[in-house]
């Protein structure tokens, strides 16, 4: 709380290496789905964040700032900006299937501290792919968040997020929802967006279709907020003594300071 305030935890010791087996578990598990793992820079220039825009966050009344040229770096929320912004200006390739990558990032966004949750690292999926294979895509992705969530035996449910909550660049969002014992609440824990072509044509991702016509590409963008999995794991694998048994997907148990 003294370095970066309130709902923004430090993890030290065995908590920093369940956050680290987590990071680990989710790029294995993903790269079966044919998902790259990508070291993304924490920075992005202003211009490309405006374009992204965040299909995780809700629309909201924006503080008025400073205005910035494309140039001006930015710190992105999470590792989306990056991810979805890697193909700009690119006319790819999609004989072989999308392009499919994930990034651990710090969060930087206040809009999840705002909300009651806990600020923290974020893994980020992004789907670059066809439109006409969009939601397809986005089903593959809520999959895969399911079958982490349940991997590390996490109580779950998937809702689908109403209209009125959407972001802008989002036609459809489902969200990922954990069960916290202690306050006797579902917490959203992770979302997958379809964000048709809206990304992509401002940020001039091109595909060609199957006649060799240059069209507009499609995205998918997701997220998993470690923080309130790690909060939900200690919360559902806390025994009477107060110790915390792991599931063996993240190796029974960590231990030392």
């Amino acid at each position: 709380m003294k370095v970066a305030g309130a709902r923004v935890p430090c993890l030290i010791g065995g908590g920093a290496r369940l956050e680290l087996a987590l990071v680990n578990l989710v790029a294995a598990r993903a790269a079966d789905r044919g998902f790259t793992a990508m070291a993304s820079p924490v920075w992005a220039g202003s211009g490309q964040a405006h374009l992204v825009g965040s299909p995780q966050t809700p629309q909201t009344p924006q503080t008025p700032q400073t205005p910035q040229t494309p140039q001006t770096p930015q710190t992105p929320q999470t590792a989306l900006t990056a991810l979805t912004a890697w193909h700009a200006d690119e006319i790819l390739d999609l004989s072989g299937g999308p392009r499919r990558y994930l990034a651990w990032s710090t969060g930087f966004g206040r809009e999840t501290v705002a909300g009651g949750g806990l600020a923290g690292a974020t893994v980020g999926f992004v789907v670059h792919c066809a439109p006409g294979d969009v939601e397809g895509e986005q089903r593959r992705l809520l999959d895969c968040q399911e079958e982490l969530l349940v991997a590390t035996g996490v109580p779950c449910r998937v809702t689908d997020v109403p209209a009125g909550e959407l972001a802008r660049a989002s036609a459809r969002t489902f969200a990922c929802e954990v069960w916290l014992p202690h306050p006797r609440r579902h917490r959203r824990v992770g979302s997958v967006s379809n964000c048709t072509t809206y990304q992509a044509r401002r940020l001039a991702i091109r595909c060609r279709d199957g006649r060799g016509r240059v069209r507009t590409a499609a995205t998918v963008t997701g997220s998993l907020e470690l923080g309130a999995w790690i909060a939900a794991l200690l919360e559902n694998h806390q025994w009477e003594d107060g110790s915390v048994r792991l599931p063996a997907a993240l190796g029974g148990t960590i231990t030392g300071p």
